[in-house]
């Protein structure tokens, strides 16, 4: 059987109306059709913003336009500067609110120029009182005599707004104050590809009012304490859950916004959302409502169930002991989702656990029990995870929104779905309804045979009645791929056939790849861990979320079998160093620090700001480099502060110049990078000494990207390819076409001779030192020196890649990045192979916790090495300084020291 649950539940957003709010045909009018599409052939408009913060229009783009899935936001009485995203030029920029919300922009202007008090005109760039005169003013009241100017002056939210959500519109026009547009009198807003996009502006107060409701229960502030009156706008607020004693959490109803006892939608324009968070979806007794539900006023109402029947007891507790015996009648045949087990002894409990029951895309947990020998049959999911089932029954008699008993056959004469029901009649099938709010993850299941009694643990008479208790697991997979994430050192894990791994895999499908070892390193297997809860606990409440097995490198290849594909996916790849191999890794940044960090002081600095088009923009804003997720994430972003910084975007990089550079060698690095239009993030290398120019010095690109034009370019420039113009003598440049929904590794092998690009270890092209000593003497080869890495996420100008959109976000990622070289090849730190020699006298190292404290009498460049020769850490130590390692044993400047 199935029953019925909540219309409203799975904790999705509620609104008055399906889709966009409802708005009157006459409400916010315009000189045009709505569903008129461009004229022009160049002009667009791509995005508005606002200080900042960024709405892209909908496609296809057309002349209108209404935005109401995001907003934007502004205290009362703050300063804000609109742009917008538009291609084009000699267009006008103008912003209105309506500041009555009835519907409809008033905008006039004083024969001045100057906006009257009151208007719904808030700024524009250039605007003529008497349209066609040719004398114009801003929304300061200046005069403008050049009128290309699209980007009105900043202005400032009316401090007589009452907060609530506004309708908000931008126009691109020519001269025109109009909000509805400029008529087709040759200048029309049409014919000259204007626009008009309409949005949502959120203006709020510092604080916003917050009122809870509740029976049988209570919410309390996180510490105990009694809830505040007032929140901070935008702010988590976390709560703490206090049911009264037998009772449980079922739902909390959250509404959010403004206007929260009137209507939802003024004019179209959407006041408040309501939410419905169910109780299974808060961890222990704190719940956070994120930072977006306090978006003005907030009103909790909580509902709180009694719990019927017991709890369950903590650790999934049984009435009875676990080897008890009972006499059933006969063998019981379960099938869970098509899964069979046998319940074929006389067992009060079978434990099924080992082994967890895929559910993937479907929101039916179906369980089939073939005799039930006279029992009632009641089925509970532990949807929270908390080692427990919790039993909630309704005044009908209807499991509740978060109860845990998600069937049954037979209870107080009725079945789960409130119909009349025969006790001990067959069960047939109990159907659990697994809701879309449901994570993906590992649940219990349990399936009780007993007699009209829905304690999850049992009834006082169960092992007497011939009743039984069977657990299982379930493995919740809704997203139908498996997400995979690969780990190494000293090697790379590749696709078959020169691809590069995909960053999900299909469900139930076995994963076939290439491992491929760092120069001199050997690849030896794979451990496979899969499941859920990758990062976490291997057993939350005795339930096991994930596996490790191991699987060997056979021909340099591995298989991972299909059935173990039965969740999220790590790979960590072996490799050993070969026999007399002469290859050592120099230098590496796994990136693998704490999230929001910044990359190390000791490997690198960030890139500057000149003129050139990557570099333009560069910032050492701590927005556009950071670590995440054990990647260097370099960012370009609309600038947030054009006040203070007059540039409409900031980029970051980073490079590791005076920490690191080196002569030949192998370097690689695994990246994943978005494309977008004006995209042009690089991975390079540029000389320590450039004092003979660019680009006489030389540039060595180990990969750049392009657009969207989904290739992968790697590059030489000097004085002979750049300035020469000898691009082909020899082939100086290469592309590939790559699919850039994954991480690539992108290499470079040096020598004195050959220069030879790799990407996911397939050779892309090579370039080679001439013989000719003419060519060379006109800098066909300034490659014999230190070069330096680069790092960075930079935009186009036009030329190279195309113009940057100022409105967007782009992003590449770099996992790691590792230098080898040989026994006699030169870096920063010396000669390969030969060791350098330290005056233990004059440095003192001292083992601490997480590190070592080093103190020197002299300044000193101060390594530290793990037990297989690799440098995992260096600091410049001038008197005394404390080196971060992690727990193991070094060797520090000749001494061997243990971190724990």
């Amino acid at each position: 059987m199935k029953r019925l649950l909540y219309a409203f539940l799975l904790a999705l957003p509620l609104c008055a109306v399906a889709g966009n709010p409802a708005e009157s045909s006459d409400d916010y009018p315009v000189v045009f059709d709505k569903g008129q599409g461009y004229t022009h052939g160049s002009r667009r408009l791509n995005s508005v913003s606002l200080s900042g913060q960024t709405l892209q229009l909908p496609t296809p783009l057309k002349v209108y336009s209404k935005i109401d899935d995001g907003f934007f936001s502004a205290q009362v009485g703050e300063t804000v500067s609109p742009t917008f995203g538009y291609t084009g030029t000699w267009m006008n920029g103008f912003v209105y609110i309506d500041r009555g919300m009835d519907g409809a922009f008033e905008a006039q202007l004083n024969a001045d120029g100057s906006i009257p008090a009151g208007s719904d005109i808030m700024a524009f760039s250039y605007a003529e009182p008497s349209v066609g005169s040719g004398v114009g003013y801003n929304s300061n009241g200046q005069a403008v005599s050049n009128a290309d100017v699209l980007n009105p002056p900043a202005f400032k939210i009316p401090a007589d707004l009452a907060p609530g959500y506004y309708r908000m519109r931008y126009k691109v026009d020519w001269a025109s104050i109009d909000p509805a547009g400029r008529p087709e009198d040759g200048n029309g807003i049409i014919k000259n590809g204007g626009a008009i996009c309409d949005v949502r502006i959120n203006i709020h107060a510092a604080n916003g009012n917050l009122s809870v409701e509740s029976t049988n229960g209570t919410l309390l502030a996180a510490d105990g304490s009694e809830l505040p009156q007032a929140v901070p706008f935008g702010k988590p607020l976390v709560l703490k859950v206090a049911p009264a004693d037998g009772y449980a959490l079922d739902v909390l109803k959250v509404v959010h916004g403004h206007n929260l006892n009137g209507e939802q939608e003024v004019h179209g324009v959407q006041q408040y959302n309501e939410y419905l968070l169910p109780g299974y979806l808060v961890k222990g007794d704190v719940v956070t409502l994120p930072a977006e539900f306090v978006d003005g006023d907030v009103k909790i109402v909580a509902f709180f169930e009694k719990q019927e029947g017991g709890a369950g007891g903590e650790g999934y507790a049984l009435s009875f002991d676990k080897d008890a015996t009972v006499n059933v009648g006969g063998p019981v045949v379960v099938s869970v989702n098509g899964k069979e087990f046998n319940l074929d002894g006389n067992a009060a409990y079978y434990d099924f656990t080992e082994t967890p029951v895929l559910v993937s895309n479907a929101e039916i947990l179906d369980v089939l029990v073939d005799n039930s020998y006279g029992k009632d049959g009641y089925l509970y999911v532990d949807l929270n995870n908390d080692g427990k089932f919790t039993a909630m029954i309704d005044g009908n008699g209807l499991p509740t929104v978060s109860s845990e008993l998600v069937d049954f056959s037979y209870y107080k004469g009725k079945n789960s779905n409130g119909a009349t029901a025969e006790q001990g009649g067959e069960v047939g099938t109990l159907a659990g309804h697994l809701p879309e709010s449901l994570a993906d993850g590992i649940y219990r299941v349990r399936l009780k045979l007993d007699k009209d009694n829905i304690s999850p643990d049992g009834s006082e008479s169960i092992v007497a009645d011939g009743g039984c208790v069977a657990d299982f697991l379930i493995s919740v997979v809704r997203k139908g791929n498996a997400s995979l994430r690969l780990f190494t050192v000293d090697g790379s894990i590749d696709g078959l056939a020169g691809t590069a791994l995909p960053l999900t895999v299909p469900l139930n499908q076995r994963i076939s790849a290439v491992l491929r070892g760092a120069p001199g390193f050997a690849a030896e297997g794979v451990t496979v861990r899969h499941g859920h809860n990758l990062d976490g606990e291997q057993y939350v409440n005795g339930n096991r979320q994930w596996v490790e097995e191991y699987v060997a490198v056979k021909a340099g290849k591995v298989v991972v079998n299909a059935d173990i594909v039965d969740g999220d996916v790590y790979l960590f790849a072996e490799f050993k160093k070969k026999e007399g191999g002469e290859w050592t890794l120099v230098f590496s940044d796994e990136f693998d620090a704490e999230d929001n960090s910044q990359p190390v002081d000791s490997k690198w600095m960030r890139c500057q700001r000149y003129g050139s088009t990557w570099n333009r923009w560069l910032s050492d804003s701590k927005e556009v480099i950071y670590l995440q997720g054990g990647d260097l994430v370099a960012r370009a972003i609309p600038n947030p502060d054009q006040e203070s910084d007059p540039v409409p975007m900031i980029t970051g990089g980073i490079k590791s110049n005076k920490r690191f550079g080196f002569t030949y060698g192998y370097v690689e690095a695994r990246i994943l990078s978005n494309p977008w239009t004006g995209h042009f993030p690089a991975f390079w290398m540029m000389p320590e000494d450039q004092s003979a120019g660019w680009p006489d010095c030389g540039e060595i690109d180990i990969w750049e990207a392009i657009d969207t034009d989904g290739r992968s370019y790697h590059t030489v420039h000097s004085n002979w390819t750049y300035d020469l113009g000898n691009k082909n003598d020899p082939q100086s440049s290469f592309n590939k076409t790559i699919p850039y929904d994954r991480y690539h590794t992108y290499g470079l092998k040096w020598d004195a001779n050959t220069l030879i690009w790799y990407i996911d270890g397939k050779e892309v092209g090579r370039y080679t030192k001439s013989t000719d000593s003419s060519k060379l003497s006109q800098g066909q080869w300034p490659f014999d020196k230190h070069f330096h890495l680069i790092l960075n996420q930079s935009v186009g100008n036009g030329s190279w890649a195309a113009n940057a959109d100022v409105s967007h976000t782009y992003e590449t990622r770099f996992d790691w990045v590792r230098v080898y070289q040989t026994d006699g090849m030169e870096n920063t730190d010396g000669t390969v192979g030969v060791v350098k020699v330290i005056d233990t006298n004059v440095v003192e190292v001292t083992a601490a916790d997480g590190g070592a404290y080093v103190a020197t009498s002299e300044p000193l460049v101060v390594e530290a090495y793990d037990t297989i020769g690799r440098k995992v850490a260096q600091a410049f130590i001038e008197d005394a300084g404390f080196i971060p390692l992690a727990k193991g044993v070094y060797i520090i400047a000749g001494n061997k020291v243990m971190v724990k």
